[in-house]
């Protein structure tokens, strides 16, 4: 989630289900929470909204968590 790679980059002016795509093609390295945008983007715009945020995993994943 880039704006320095068009494909990757979120803009405020795309369709819910474009962001939602994007989201669920973004990597998210483990353990890498400086930095990381797609933890940058939960907290400044998912939060502010939402009083919590929830990940849908497999369970050989760990299942799903709720944040």
């Amino acid at each position: 989630m880039s704006k320095s790679d068009v494909s990757s980059a979120i803009v405020m002016e795309y369709e819910e289900n474009l962001v939602e795509k994007k989201i669920n093609k973004a990597h998210f390295p483990e353990g890498i929470v400086e930095g990381n945008p797609c933890l940058e983007y939960i907290k400044h715009i998912i939060f502010p909204w939402f009083q919590e945020f929830k990940v849908e995993r497999f369970e050989e994943h760990g299942g799903n968590k709720t944040f």
